[in-house]
């Protein structure tokens, strides 16, 4: 599944990327590898059976990891955050690019999660 079929598979999660750039960071899309579309494909349907009031307000890479930043909307923060913690820790071990075992490489210019073959590229 690609970034345009989550967006259309959870409207309401994904209302952010239908908003103009100065109001929601959602507006540029997910700033995310390929790789880890499926993470978020997960995350997405746990979010929306769990929490149907949550709404994505940024999703993107930083420091090698997945970052996802939320309106809470009234749900319970300590339980969304936990959630979305255990997709942030699976992305340390799947490269971004290809989805594929990976690895958090901290050896580079910009520390990423690859794997071996994408671990060559950008040295």
């Amino acid at each position: 599944m690609n970034e345009h079929s989550l967006y259309q598979k959870y409207p309401y999660l994904f209302e952010g990327t239908t908003l103009p750039k100065s109001k929601s960071p959602m507006a540029y899309g997910m700033q995310i590898g390929e790789g880890w579309t499926p993470i978020v494909e997960r995350l997405s349907a746990e979010l929306t059976e769990l929490f149907p009031k949550v709404q994505y307000f940024q999703i993107k890479e930083k420091f090698g990891v997945l970052r996802v930043y939320v309106n809470l909307n009234g749900e319970d923060f300590e339980s969304i955050y936990n959630l979305i913690d255990k997709y942030v820790i699976e992305s340390k071990k799947v490269c971004e690019i290809c989805g594929a075992d990976g690895v958090l490489r901290t050896d580079r210019k910009w520390i990423q999660t690859l794997c071996d073959e994408h671990n060559t590229e950008g040295l």
